[in-house]
This record gives C-alpha cells, sequence and structure tokens, in this order.
C-alpha cells in the first residue's frame, strides 16, 4: 500500500549569490528539502522545474529552478540541494512591488519578517518507459539570507 512521502523545507544551503545582468538583480541560492518516503519503492525523477512567486504576487515569476535525475530512495531519507535563481528588475512596475516587499521582508525600514514563496514544480517521472508528469505546488518560508 503506497504511503504519501512527507517532504520538509530544510532552509537555505550554503552561501547566496547576488549578481546583476543590466537592471535584473539575480539572487541564486540552493533550498534544502528532506523527503521521507517510507515506501518499499524507492522513484527516480527524470526532472523537476519550478516557477517561483513572491507570496501574494502568484501573476509574476520571480524566480525558477530545474533539477535531473532525482533519486528518492525507499524506506529513507533523501536529502536535496534544489538550485533556484531569482530575478527582480526593479524597471518593471510588478517586479518594482515585489522588491520593495522583499525589502521589507528583509527589515528594511522596519521588522523583518519571513520571506514567503510559492511554487509550482512539475515532476517528470518515467514509469515502464512512459514519461509522466506530476504537478505540485506548495510554499517556503524563510529568514532573509542578507544582513541589513
Amino acid at each position: 500500500m503506497f504511503k504519501k512521502p512527507s517532504v520538509e523545507f530544510t532552509g537555505i544551503q550554503g552561501t547566496p549569490s547576488l549578481t546583476n545582468n543590466g537592471t535584473v538583480l539575480n539572487l541564486g541560492l540552493d533550498l534544502g528539502f528532506s523527503v521521507n518516503n517510507p515506501n518499499i519503492e524507492s522513484v527516480t525523477f527524470t526532472s523537476l522545474e519550478a516557477q517561483v512567486y513572491y507570496h501574494g504576487f502568484n501573476n509574476v515569476t520571480i524566480g525558477q529552478g530545474s533539477l535531473n535525475d532525482l533519486h528518492i530512495s525507499s524506506n529513507a531519507i533523501t536529502n536535496i540541494q534544489f538550485p533556484f535563481t531569482l530575478s527582480i528588475d526593479p524597471s518593471n512596475k510588478d517586479d518594482t512591488a515585489i522588491a520593495t516587499k522583499l525589502l521589507s521582508d528583509c527589515g528594511i525600514g522596519g521588522n523583518q519578517e519571513k520571506i514567503n514563496l510559492d511554487y509550482k514544480l512539475q515532476a517528470t517521472v518515467k514509469v515502464v518507459g512512459i514519461s509522466i508528469q506530476v504537478p505540485f505546488s506548495s510554499s517556503v518560508n524563510f529568514d532573509c539570507p542578507m544582513s541589513k
């Protein structure tokens, strides 16, 4: 009988990187997840593709990430580092509102809050040679990775 694996967000892994490309600010970070699979079967995802949204701004994609050939072990806990790149263009009206919220959540001009991100994940797994895509969406929150 199949048991639903549990997924826990374990925080930012390593040191985030901040770069710019013209007016676009890019924050590269690895988000950690722990997957507890209580099943006797393991699973390998051929790909995971994620779109990231700042909570409350669901129509504006601010980042993306992808991971290939992810193996989730059977009867075990598998720790994952999922690479994301968050991109904000302050010259874009929608991104300006998100940048303002991000700075506010990081404590600029007030109290520091958790950063809340929503994400949509498209997981692809092969079963008997047939690719099956499984959509999943959730949210994560974490402390601002940059200090004031």
